[in-house]
C-alpha cells in the first residue's frame, strides 16, 4: 500500500511546520524550563484553527479527520512538545470525548467556544 498525502494534507502540514518553527520552536525551551502553561501558543494556535481542526464545522470547527490531526500533532510536537501536550488534552481529551459522547445540547453549548480557543478544554 502507498500512502501519499493530498495536496489539502501537505498544505496542512506546510502551515503547521511554518507556525512551529515561528512560533513554538523559539520558546518551547524556557517553556520546559519554566513549567509554564504554553498559553501564548495556544492562543497563536487557536488562530489558525488549529485548537477546532476535528471539531465538527457546525460547531465551529475545522472537521479534519485522523491523518490531518497526526500531521499536526506531529508537526507542533515537533516544535513544542509542551504546546503538543496541551493541544492533544484539549482537541482530544476534552473535545473529542464531548463530540462522541455528548448530547446535541451539551456539543451546542460547549464545542462552539472549544472550537475558537475562547476555552480550553481538559
Amino acid at each position: 500500500m502507498r500512502f501519499k498525502l493530498t495536496d489539502e494534507q501537505q498544505m496542512v502540514r506546510t502551515m503547521v511546520r511554518e507556525f512551529a518553527d515561528r512560533q513554538l520552536k523559539p520558546h518551547a525551551q524556557k517553556i520546559d524550563m519554566e513549567s509554564k502553561f504554553p498559553l501564548e501558543n495556544f492562543k497563536e494556535a487557536a488562530k489558525l484553527g488549529l485548537v477546532g481542526a476535528t471539531i465538527p464545522t457546525e460547531y465551529g470547527g475545522g472537521g479534519m479527520g485522523g491523518i490531518e490531526w497526526a500531521i499536526i500533532m506531529e508537526e507542533v510536537a515537533r516544535g513544542c512538545g509542551s504546546t503538543a501536550l496541551t493541544l492533544a488534552g484539549h482537541t482530544s481529551l476534552c473535545c473529542g470525548h464531548i463530540n462522541v459522547a455528548g448530547n446535541h445540547d451539551q456539543k451546542q453549548r460547549w464545542l462552539p467556544h472549544f472550537a475558537t480557543g475562547e476555552r480550553i478544554g481538559g
